[in-house]
């Protein structure tokens, strides 16, 4: 994969920025990574996958009014350069060209949603049907 430039808005909560933004799922899948709570990872936030969830996501992604309106949250790995603008609500994030196998960004929140997209027949690559996931992402707070 090419390096990758991202348009974000530059949110701010207490001390910490955070970045939303628009991404192709497809695209989202293949940079990030999740480690599920398990008993060896016991502090981890995401579940177990769950494979008949995301089915049932997925055939909802297919139906025409469906929506997906919460944001996917993801913790951006130190990979990540990000260009601030001047006006310091916008940002360029910037995916590194070996971001698909270093994975660049740590999914909190949206595991199967992102993974439903695989069960959407296409939904997503249709051209007028094209979806982009909202998500937000941290700079702070990395943990491997």
């Amino acid at each position: 994969m090419p390096e990758l430039r991202i348009d974000a808005n530059i949110l701010r909560q207490h001390n910490f920025q955070l970045y939303a933004f628009a991404m192709n799922s497809n695209t989202l899948r293949e940079i990030s990574y999740v480690v599920p709570r398990s008993k060896d990872n016991p502090d981890e936030i995401q579940r177990a996958l769950d494979v008949s969830r995301v089915k049932e996501i997925g055939q909802y992604i297919r139906e025409e009014t469906s929506l997906l309106p919460n944001a996917i949250v993801v913790n951006l790995t130190p990979a990540v350069r990000i260009e601030p603008s001047g006006d310091g609500k916008s940002a360029i994030l910037i995916f590194p060209e070996n971001a698909t196998q270093e994975k660049a960004a740590y999914v909190l929140d949206g595991q199967h949603r992102i993974e439903g997209f695989k069960y959407a027949d296409g939904v997503e690559a249709r051209p007028i049907f094209h979806r982009r996931l909202t998500a937000r992402m941290f700079e702070c707070c990395y943990s491997s």
